[in-house]
């Protein structure tokens, strides 16, 4: 199971729709994906995706459910991990709690193709540790020179003090692919000059009302409108997939046996 965290250093640039959206299209080419909401506290993607949980994290975190029991089916044939919201004591995860999580979503690796893990924005402990797990970060940005700020302090993070080796992103409420690629040529080279790391481009969300009716709808909107632009740009980005995020060998597991091991620590 490939895992990729869908994640943002500002808050409100369209993280979680983009989860949602991109989660659809790749299900729609074949793809098993299963998308985990991590926004502790603040989870919305049964609201996106109007589906009814009647159960959440918590019941995972406290003992009453295996993560398995928790995942239930979304639209266009992905599945769903709700988080849930308005719940402080998933906002208070202890690491211990956090380790228990992910042994947990490596135990359904079977099940699945792909693990799209929805963070929250900025640089909780919850976010950072979500984003050490996985094997390839995205960040969703926008062009607007605070979310560029933003998305190079979470990047700074996670290169130089969390390790991460392949950090990609995404360019949400665009105009044009051509100020897509403006602002993404000023992100890398800060981060090539001041982190010698560059992260990789996949491409660009342009601005479109269809978003916003669909979010009112609570449909995703490459199921609800597929020919609006946005949903081409969505589709565009699940056809180059494989050329951003090449298959890797087993060793991409190895993160995995090593949160296993320190849950054999923790206990």
């Amino acid at each position: 199971m490939k895992t990729i965290s869908i994640t943002s250093g500002k808050g409100g640039v369209g993280k979680s729709i983009a989860t949602v959206n991109l989660g659809v299209e790749l299900a729609r080419l074949g793809m098993r994906v299963l998308i985990f909401d991590a926004d502790m506290g603040l989870a919305n993607l049964d609201i996106l995706c109007d589906v009814h949980c009647d159960h959440s994290l918590v019941d995972f975190v406290e003992g009453r459910r295996t993560l398995a029991e928790l995942v239930v089916d979304g639209p266009g044939g992905i599945k769903l991990l709700p988080a849930g919201s308005g719940i402080l004591k998933l906002e208070r995860l202890s690491q211990a709690q956090r380790i228990n999580i992910a042994a947990g979503l490596n135990s359904l690796s079977e099940n699945f193709d792909l693990l799209l893990v929805d963070t929250a924005a900025g640089l909780s402990e919850n976010v950072l540790f979500f984003n050490s797990a996985v094997d390839d970060v995205v960040v969703v940005l926008t062009p607007d020179p605070t979310s560029l700020t933003d998305a190079y302090a979470l990047i700074k993070i996670m290169v130089t003090q969390r390790g991460a080796r392949s950090v990609t992103t995404v360019l949400n409420r665009t105009n044009s692919a051509a100020e897509a690629r403006t602002a993404y040529d000023k992100l890398a080279g800060v981060c090539d000059q001041f982190l010698g790391f560059t992260p990789r481009y996949w491409g660009h969300l342009i601005q479109d009302g269809a978003l916003e009716q669909a979010v009112r709808l609570r449909r995703p909107v490459v199921l609800g409108n597929p020919t609006a632009a946005i949903s081409r740009c969505f589709a565009d980005l699940a056809g180059r997939f494989d050329e951003v995020f090449p298959a890797r060998s087993s060793s991409s597991d190895e993160f995995w046996r090593k949160v296993v091991a320190q849950r054999q620590q923790v206990a």
